[in-house]
């Protein structure tokens, strides 16, 4: 060594030079490593500082501090609104009656004692009266129990399901709600109850023989009881005209007399109006024919087995048994044509009835077999009333006098209700 100066200033020139050197090294080292650092994280920063310390004597190495750039990506926001469905649920209000049970109402009359067919009084005309509220068919009301009124009660207690017999006592007028201890008509004017019928005028006789053209009492005689009978003419009026003639006719053809329209000693007798000196009429007719053997002349084409036969010639019926006897005959009053000829069979029965034409008219113990060419029923039953009085008496049986069905007396209709029951045979000659 060539001295202590001489060699200390070397050695500093060279840790100066060293020093740069590095210095210079470091700077491109870091200028490298930022050349070659990758992008920042988006949405993130980082911040790196690098320091390089090189220790000389009183010597201070630079320092370096690289910012990296801050990247913020704003990612899209996609707000996505999704439809809002509102369903309007329909709202159901049920609205709930409100029931208030009202105090029944008190009945407009009452009844105190049982009704049945002819009763007649202010009972009847209040059971009347709510039979007709109720909208049952009957005539009146009229304070008569009649047989509209027998109709319209039967039917109401079979559609209550009581016993059918027609008659309104505690039970059928309970269910009515008119029955009660004390009796009190319907409010309003009672209905005046039918008059009595008039009495009957005095049977009227001739003397003398009646013929077209005459007049006077003979002559009005004549007229009445060919009206009596059913017959149709002009009057009566005390002169024997064209109508009264045409009658007479009729009537004498259906007793098989000479058709002259002459009323003599033998049509009047037939009639029961003559009062002249006896004629040789025919013999009045027996209540049972002559018998031949046990048929009580039982026409020979009527038919077999059990059945009645009704001819329309003689006006007269036969019930007949199944061995083929005769149980009993009578006389009749039906028509002469109607119903037509043949071979029938009982297919219903009413113990009381009426005529569909007049209400007023009314029978009982109605047997029915056949229909008219009009359609109208035909059945047996006894002589039919109006207001209580015969519309022709039992010595007129015999005639056909009847306007539809067949007439019997009371007695015989009777005896026929029980005998010939639904689905008996019925020949009519």
């Amino acid at each position: 060594m060539l001295g202590f100066g001489g060699v200390s200033r070397p050695r500093r020139r060279a840790t100066f030079v060293l020093a740069t050197v590095l210095g210079v090294a470091t700077l491109a080292d870091a200028s490298f490593v930022y050349a070659q650092d990758p992008p920042p994280t988006p949405t993130s920063t980082t911040t790196t500082t690098t320091t390089t310390t090189t220790t000389a004597p009183t010597t201070t190495a630079a320092t370096t501090t690289t910012v990296r750039p801050t990247t913020t990506t704003a990612r899209p926001t996609t707000t996505t609104v999704r439809p809002t469905t509102t369903t309007a649920r329909p709202t159901t209000t049920t609205v709930r009656p409100t029931t208030t049970t009202a105090a029944p109402k008190p009945p407009i009359c009452t009844i105190s004692k049982e009704l049945k067919h002819n009763s007649t009084g202010l009972d009847v005309w209040c059971l009347e009266t709510v039979l007709k509220t109720l909208g049952y068919q009957l005539t009146g009301p009229d304070q008569v129990f009649g047989t509209t009124t027998v109709n319209a009660v039967t039917a109401y207690q079979r559609s209550k399901g009581l016993n059918a017999d027609g008659s309104v006592g505690s039970r059928t007028g309970g269910s009515l709600g008119i029955w009660s201890t004390v009796s009190r008509p319907p409010p309003g004017t009672a209905p005046a109850l039918p008059a009595a019928p008039a009495p009957a005028p005095k049977q009227c006789t001739i003397a003398r023989t009646v013929r077209y053209g005459t007049t006077g009492a003979d002559a009005l005689c004549v007229e009445r009881k060919l009206v009596a009978l059913g017959y149709s003419l002009d009057g009566p009026d005390e002169r024997y005209g064209k109508t009264s003639e045409t009658a007479v006719k009729a009537y004498q053809r259906s007793k098989g007399l000479t058709a002259d329209g002459v009323v003599g000693a033998v049509t009047a007798t037939r009639l029961g109006i003559w009062s002249g000196p006896a004629a040789s009429a025919p013999a009045a007719k027996p209540s049972t024919p002559a018998s031949t053997g046990n048929t009580y002349g039982l026409p020979a084409n009527s038919g077999t087995g059990r059945r009645v036969v009704y001819s329309r010639a003689q006006q007269r019926v036969w019930a007949v048994d199944s061995s083929g006897k005769v149980v009993k005959t009578h006389y009749v009053s039906g028509r002469r044509y109607e119903p037509y000829a043949g071979t029938y069979s009982v297919y219903s029965r009413s113990m009381y009835t009426y005529s569909a034409d007049n209400p007023d008219i009314k029978f009982r113990y109605m047997v029915r077999f056949a229909y008219g060419p009009g359609g109208g029923r035909i059945g047996f039953h006894e002589i039919p009333t109006k207001f209580g009085t015969p519309l022709q008496s039992n010595s007129q049986l015999g005639q056909p006098l009847s306007g539809g069905c067949v007439r019997q007396s009371t007695s015989d209709a009777q005896w026929m209700w029980n005998w010939a029951g639904v689905g008996t045979k019925v020949v009519v000659l």
